[in-house]
């Protein structure tokens, strides 16, 4: 690839992902956090995605923690699709607690967001 950057990394990942390649997709997923580019919450979706199809749990666990780190208070909204994503992974990976609770934190802020903006 002539210009790698966070889009044609995400479009890789992505397309590996949804191609039921996800060892690939998670292979350059690696690659793209070691080689210090950014990555985008589309990569992260993917990326969860990847986790959930193999059992990735330990690589899952590290998202939310970049998540926290790249895209907290004040800055880029964390997309629904990326906590969906995340639920799906820690309940294809048998963590139905940590599932159920990041489900209802995220139904809690949700409602309390129309709450405030009737």
């Amino acid at each position: 690839m002539p210009h790698r950057n966070v889009v044609s990394w995400t479009t890789m990942i992505s397309g590996c992902a949804q191609n039921g390649k996800s060892k690939q997709a998670l292979s350059l997923f690696n690659e793209v956090r070691r080689g210090r580019v950014g990555l985008d919450q589309v990569a992260l979706v993917s990326a969860l995605s990847a986790c959930a199809e193999i059992g990735d749990l330990k690589l899952g666990k590290w998202i939310p923690s970049y998540v926290e780190e790249k895209f907290s208070v004040g800055r880029e909204p964390v997309l629904v699709s990326l906590n969906n994503a995340l639920i799906h992974m820690y309940a294809s990976c048998s963590e139905i607690e940590e599932a159920y609770g990041l489900f209802r934190k995220n139904a809690e802020e949700e409602y309390c967001f129309l709450d405030k903006h009737d």
